[in-house]
């Protein structure tokens, strides 16, 4: 099932946020090599105004050691039981 960009763009924010929460924004900066927060607080910080590009996106998910895609997945969507 393929998301709308708007969808795709809110499950990649939060995405990032929920490893944020896990790991900590700081300590997550730094997994991704990023010597400062503010890159990653501009995707997913309260007044967030990067949007999470494919290409970081694929980058992030390769430096964590997610599978590709991972952060466009909408956890939200809960399919129906069969």
């Amino acid at each position: 099932m393929s998301l709308s960009i708007d969808r795709l763009v809110d499950a990649r924010r939060k995405n990032l946020r929920r490893l944020a929460d896990q790991h900590g924004a700081t300590r997550l900066s730094e997994m991704l090599g990023h010597k400062s927060v503010s890159f990653f607080s501009q995707m997913v910080g309260p007044k967030a105004r990067r949007v999470v590009t494919e290409r970081t996106a694929r980058t992030i998910e390769q430096r964590l050691g997610l599978e590709p895609g991972w952060l466009d997945l909408d956890f939200d969507i809960h399919e129906p039981e069969a």
